[in-house]
């Protein structure tokens, strides 16, 4: 007898296309803000190790990256952050 595939699985592929789509927006934020929110979340790096990678102040590194949040929820119409 042939065994039958799990029915797909609509959350993961949900997940895929919201990954997409903030992957798309993310590219529309300066080089910087980029580069910040992807230490802090994609690589889970804290403040400190993000300044250091950096060389720029933490300040600087904390504004980066909420203006840069500030713009993808306004991109994706708040519904995702």
């Amino acid at each position: 007898m042939e065994e039958i595939d799990e029915p797909y699985n609509t959350n993961e592929g949900e997940r895929s296309i919201h990954q997409l789509n903030l992957q798309k927006h993310l590219g529309k934020l300066s080089i910087d803000q980029q580069e910040a929110i992807q230490l802090r979340f994609w690589l889970n790096y804290d403040y400190e190790t993000i300044v250091k990678l950096t060389k720029v102040p933490i300040g600087t590194v904390k504004s980066r990256i909420s203006y840069g949040l500030k713009k993808l929820k306004k991109y994706l119409g708040g519904e995702y952050l």
